[in-house]
């Protein structure tokens, strides 16, 4: 199996972007440079396991989402994130995304 550096790189620098990070806040908080923030993000550089777990935990996700396209179990890690974005929210807000989550499958799952 291969890692595919290049999605790896565009989900770090989506997660960066969402997280209202430069690369040279993302750099300063890992340790690294911006240059080699550059160079992971569009995939010129591959990244190492401790600098990914940094990155990873800087950005608030998992290093299973950022190596997703590079999985071959992917609707594992589909779970989990879904689990992690819903992780935490009131009882409400809950049972509305269960409705939500049903009229999904009542309209887009037929048998």
């Amino acid at each position: 199996m291969e890692v595919n550096y290049l999605e790896l790189g565009n989900r770090i620098r989506e997660k960066r972007e969402d997280a209202d990070l430069t690369q040279e806040k993302l750099a300063e908080l890992s340790g690294r440079t911006a240059k080699h923030i550059s160079a992971i993000e569009n995939a010129t550089t591959k990244v190492g396991l401790p600098t990914l777990l940094k990155i990873a935990n800087i950005l608030d996700t998992t290093v299973d989402y950022l190596l997703i396209d590079s999985l071959d179990k992917k609707e594992v890690i589909y779970e989990a994130e879904i689990i992690h974005m819903i992780a935490g929210h009131k009882k409400k807000v809950m049972e509305r995304l269960m409705i939500y989550i049903q009229c999904f499958f009542d309209m887009h799952l037929e048998d």
